[in-house]
């Protein structure tokens, strides 16, 4: 299993992804996927430079429209999108 060093988040962002990590599999999604899925949304944490007040719709619209400059392909880009609305949803439920 990848470990995820959430040391660079923010005491509520690093809680919040342990409780979304622990949600999805309890829902049956795999290790793997799950680790997968939130080293996209410490990426793009990363990308927002830790801030918490950054962590938007339209900051995520800019930061898939880089990893497309870079070459990233639209699956990729695609389980981008997918996960960051999974987690919007999970934080708009707690």
């Amino acid at each position: 299993m990848v470990c995820l060093n959430l040391s660079f988040m923010s005491g509520i962002m690093a809680k919040l992804m342990m409780q979304f990590k622990q949600e999805l599999l309890l829902r049956g999604y795999s290790e793997k996927k799950v680790e997968r899925y939130c080293i996209y949304l410490g990426l793009f944490f990363l990308w927002c430079h830790g801030s918490m007040e950054m962590f938007n719709q339209q900051m995520f619209r800019e930061f898939l429209a880089n990893m497309k400059n870079k070459g990233r392909s639209l699956y990729k880009i695609r389980q981008y999108r997918q996960i960051f609305r999974f987690f919007c949803l999970y934080v708009l439920r707690k």
